[in-house]
This record gives structure tokens, sequence and C-alpha cells, in this order.
């Protein structure tokens, strides 16, 4: 595993694209807080890396090919937004707009007296928390299976539980989320920079996903076959892209 990071790191230290990557992934990462709509290419960015790293060359793909960049972001916004449907109705029915102001000082500080939750509302704070953390790990085995060319819908859900459920993506998602928090906690110690620490700690965070993201495609090219084969040979990423791309001639 702690090659796979190295390497990981080494594909976005090296790549001949990297300084163009890495302004076009930030402006994304910065302009997703005002137009959300942008992190349909984030998305699409984050599969065409994990399909790189699960091909024959295992290069960091550039940004180019938006068309198919956002194919690949719209197929992966589909195949992961329905697994956080439940969270969102538990939240909206059960917990309720009204009373999320409460959650937070009468569950954990206290600061609100008199003001203790009841227990559907202790029930569903709770289960969102639950339900989300399974949300992430699938929607996370979700874009695995996205960048191996499967198709939006049954497709998907059978590769993605199939991925889910083997060890080696565990683990790799975990090296994933550890790559992810220490960015964070980067990017935060940056944005306290005045003027120039919002685009660098942006920078920061896109560059810990893209690590992330390359961690798990050179870790899991075999987990539940790759582009639907079953012998653990890593396939030809150009092609799965251009085939994604709809083979625009």
């Amino acid at each position: 595993m702690r090659h796979h990071l190295g390497a990981a790191v080494r594909s976005l230290s090296t790549a001949e694209h990297r300084l163009d990557t890495v302004i076009t992934g930030t402006l994304l990462a910065l302009g997703s807080t005002v137009a959300p709509v942008l992190v349909v290419a984030l998305l699409g960015y984050v599969v065409r890396v994990v399909r790189g790293a699960s091909g024959v060359d295992a290069e960091l793909p550039a940004f180019d090919e938006w068309t198919g960049v956002l194919l690949d972001g719209g197929r992966a916004a589909l195949a992961t937004g329905p697994l956080h449907l439940p969270g969102a109705a538990v939240f909206a029915f059960v917990v309720g707009f009204d009373r999320t102001h409460l959650v937070a000082p009468s569950l954990f500080f206290g600061l609100r007296r008199g003001a203790l939750p009841s227990l559907d509302l202790f029930v569903g704070v709770l289960s969102i928390v639950v339900l989300e953390i399974v949300a992430g790990y699938l929607s996370a085995a979700a874009l695995v299976a996205v960048a191996r060319g499967e198709s939006v819908g049954v497709e998907v859900a059978e590769a993605a539980l199939d991925i889910a459920r083997d060890g080696t993506f565990a683990r790799a998602l975990s090296v994933a989320l550890a790559v992810g928090t220490v960015g964070r906690v980067l990017s935060g110690v940056a944005a306290a920079v005045p003027l120039f620490g919002l685009p660098a700690g942006a920078a920061v965070s896109f560059a810990a996903l893209v690590v992330g993201a390359s961690v798990v495609g050179r870790t899991t090219p075999s987990v539940g076959g790759v582009g639907g084969r079953t012998d653990g040979i890593p396939f030809d990423a150009s092609a799965a892209n251009a085939s994604a791309d709809g083979v625009r001639e």
C-alpha cells in the first residue's frame, strides 16, 4: 500500500502537465463553491484519474476532452447521487429543518439549557451519520465501477457491491481518506494566509483528491474484474476514455 501511495504522489509531481492540471483543478474547486454544477467536472476528472491509475501506463490524465470529462462526471453523479437519498429523507422527515439549529448545542455542547433533544431527533441524527458513512463508502465503490466503464444502473450497482465487499478496496479507501484528511488540515492552514491562502488551500485539497483517487485506482485494478474482465489484467485506459467520450469522429 505504501508503494502505491508513493507512486500516486510521483504521478502528480512528475507529470508533464502537472502545472496545468493543478491550476485547472484549483479553479474548478474554487468555482464549485459558487457554482456547484462544476462539481460534475471534478467528479469526471476523478473518474479519469482512477481509470488512468488502473490502466497499463498508470499515467495522470490531463484536463482535455472536456465533453468526455463532463460525461464521466454526469455518470458518476447519477451513480452516486441516489445513495445519499436515504440520509436526505431522514433529514427532511425525521430531523426537520426547523430543529437543526438545536442539534449541535444539545447533543454535543449542552449550551441550550433545557433544550434536550427528543428521542426521534437523536435517532434521526444518528441514522443520518450512519447512512452517510455507508453512502460515502458505496459512492467511492461506484466511482471505481464508473471508471471501469460499467453502464449506469444495474451494472454499476452490482459492480459497486462487488468492489465494496473486497478488503483491498477498503484498505485503499482508508489510505485515500487519510490523504484527504491531511490535505484538509494543510488546506485549512494555507487558507489562513492572507490574499493567496484561499487558492493555495484549494490547490492542496485538489492535489490530495488526485493522490487519493490514484491510490484507489492503483490498488484495486482487479477487484471484481476490470471493465467487465475477471482476470485482473489492467485495461487500456486510453481506449476506455475514448469509449467514455462516445468515440467522437
